[in-house]
């Protein structure tokens, strides 16, 4: 059975990850590259994939040091995360809009970002409160 301290560092370094395969994908889109270039399963397979390692991971702290690693503050930080991805994804819609930049690629680099935006801030909560 794993720590609640263990299953904190396998989501930081899972979240981290997912975020910078996101980030990637995002800039690699605002970089010019065509969406039908980039490996369009890549965002999804990172979501299963962060997933089942975290499912795996939880499973195996057992419920009580699962249920300790998500306390308050995680519930807390993860609003905040959300929060962060949302006025992301606001923004970035909007610029690329005005920038008249539509369709695949408008929707690529929005999502993407959004949900980078979102792994970085959980990652950068959870770090700054560790102990």
């Amino acid at each position: 059975m794993i720590s609640a301290q263990t299953l904190t560092i396998v989501r930081i370094l899972a979240f981290a990850l997912g975020g910078i395969i996101c980030a990637t994908y995002a800039l690699a889109a605002l970089a010019g590259v065509n969406p039908h270039q980039l490996p369009h399963w890549l965002p999804l397979a990172t979501a299963i994939f962060i997933f089942v390692v975290f499912f795996i991971a939880a499973l195996s702290a057992g419920k009580r040091n699962t249920n300790a690693a998500l306390d308050e503050s995680y519930q807390s930080d993860q609003k905040t995360a959300a929060g962060f991805g949302f006025w992301t994804a606001l923004g970035t819609g909007t610029a690329l809009w005005l920038l008249d930049i539509g369709g695949q690629m408008q929707l690529a680099i929005t999502l993407t970002s959004a949900s980078a935006m979102f792994f970085f801030c959980q990652v950068t909560l959870d770090l700054r409160g560790w102990k």
